[in-house]
């Protein structure tokens, strides 16, 4: 991290803040602090800042408006809402207005970790050439005004970075797979590889190799060993299309892949560990 790396702190909350204020200075960035919007703004119209954290408990409207008056400062300078709750509509209205993000409280250190290394661009040397934050189109590839869809966004960025799997239901060609990769595209492991496989297309016999490789010698024709799927996506998130379509047998090996982050190759003698969601 650059000490350069500038945040604006604006949280009422003492404990809140202290504890904010020591994690963002021990992970190396300079940080100041903010006790209400006014006095915010004073501070963004003397000093140069390349992030703004807000607790919405901290202001004296609301978040939309803030946004506003940033903007109207300073059009590049991002910014990062925290709250002790909210709603879909109101985390969406924000997102909409010009958010980086959104976090409810309280507020996960390795989560908040991850979004400032995400926020800030940094370059293969780990050294920030552009402090400048914009903000990237979130919604870039679903495009959509309609209020469900966008509640359904608001759901799917939530649980963006967390590590839990996502099941999406829904009609053939209503978008399942731009979805997840919106999904993919908003967590920490966007820079993973992402890998979809419609389990539908494929007869039960190749299915198996293709999601779990298999080791050489396994059946005639293995010559040599063949990575799987959740084998080659490591790191990244994997797509399983139509899974209703795979066999009852295979559904039981994809659970335990999904409940202890392990799979079996064809062939194979001893499971192998996978980092995938």
């Amino acid at each position: 991290m650059n000490q350069n790396q500038s945040i604006l702190l604006l949280e009422n909350d003492h404990k809140e803040r202290t504890a904010l204020c020591e994690a963002f200075e021990r992970w190396g960035y300079r940080v100041t602090t903010a006790h209400n919007g006014d006095d915010a703004f004073k501070k963004i119209h003397s000093d140069i800042f390349h992030l703004v954290i807000v607790s919405c408990e901290s202001l004296e409207f609301n978040g939309s408006k803030f946004l506003e008056k940033v903007k109207g400062e300073n059009r590049d300078l991002g910014v990062l809402f925290l709250a002790n709750h909210t709603t879909i509509e109101n985390a969406v209205e924000i997102m909409k207005a010009g958010a980086l993000d959104f976090i409810i409280k309280p507020v996960d250190p390795l989560l908040m970790k991850s979004f400032l290394k995400r926020a800030f661009d940094e370059d293969e040397d780990g050294r920030n050439e552009n402090y400048s934050i914009s903000r990237k189109n979130q919604f870039e590839r679903i495009i959509t005004q309609d209020k469900a869809m966008l509640r359904l966004l608001g759901l799917a960025k939530q649980v963006s970075d967390s590590m839990a799997s996502v099941f999406i239901q829904g009609e053939s060609g209503t978008g399942k797979e731009l979805f997840a990769r919106f999904i993919h595209k908003n967590s920490n492991r966007q820079n993973g590889p992402f890998s979809a496989v419609n389990c539908g297309a494929l007869p039960e016999s190749l299915l198996e190799s293709e999601l779990f490789g298999y080791e050489k010698g396994a059946f005639t024709g293995a010559v040599s060993r063949k990575p799987g799927k959740f084998e080659s996506a490591a790191g990244g998130t994997i797509l399983l299309d139509e899974i209703t379509e795979m066999q009852v047998h295979l559904q039981a090996k994809l659970l335990r892949v999904l409940q202890e982050k392990e799979i079996d190759m064809v062939g194979g003698r001893r499971s192998i560990n996978v980092d995938v969601r």
